[in-house]
C-alpha cells in the first residue's frame, strides 16, 4: 500500500446468477401455490371430469392460501371445488336414474353401505364413488367453516 491517506478499496466480485437466485428464490409454499393455482384454473377452464382429483387440488390450494393469509382467495377456491363436486354428484345421479316405470325394477338396487358384509346385496354401480364424493364434500364444508 502506498503511504497516501486515501485507502484503496478492492472491488468486490460481481454476484453470480446462483447467488442472486438463492437470495431471491421463492419459498416452496409459494411455488406450490403457483403450480396448484395453475392446475386448478386449468381444471375449471376445461371442465375436468375427475372430481376426486379436482377437489383434492382445490382443497390443497385452499390450505396453502390460508397458510399465506389469503383467506378470501382460499374461500373462493373452496367454493369452486364445491361447484365441481356438486356437478360430479349430479352427473352420477343422472346416470343412475332408471327410465323404467316398473317400481320393482326401480327399487332393485338399494343403497347400502360399502362396509356391508352381505355379498349378495346388489349395489349401484357408482355407490363407492358416491360415498367418496360425499366424504370429500364433508371435508370441503369443514374447511370452509374452520
Amino acid at each position: 500500500k502506498s503511504g497516501g491517506s486515501a485507502e484503496e478499496e478492492t472491488p468486490r466480485p460481481p454476484k453470480t446468477a446462483t447467488v442472486a437466485f438463492q437470495e431471491e428464490s421463492p419459498s416452496l409454499r409459494r411455488l406450490a401455490t403457483v403450480v396448484l393455482r395453475g392446475v386448478h384454473a386449468t381444471f375449471r377452464w376445461v371442465h375436468f371430469e375427475d372430481a376426486l382429483v379436482s377437489v383434492n387440488v382445490a382443497m390443497r390450494l385452499s390450505r396453502l392460501l390460508e397458510g399465506r393469509r389469503r383467506v378470501e382467495d382460499a374461500l373462493k377456491v373452496l367454493e369452486e371445488g364445491m361447484e365441481a363436486l356438486n356437478r360430479a354428484r349430479f352427473q352420477l345421479l343422472l346416470k343412475e336414474i332408471s327410465v323404467s316405470t316398473d317400481w320393482q325394477e326401480r327399487w332393485a338396487s338399494p343403497s347400502v353401505s360399502t362396509n356391508t358384509a352381505l355379498v349378495e346385496v346388489q349395489r349401484r354401480p357408482a355407490e363407492e364413488l358416491e360415498q367418496i364424493l360425499a366424504c370429500l364434500q364433508v371435508d370441503l364444508v369443514h374447511s370452509r367453516y374452520r
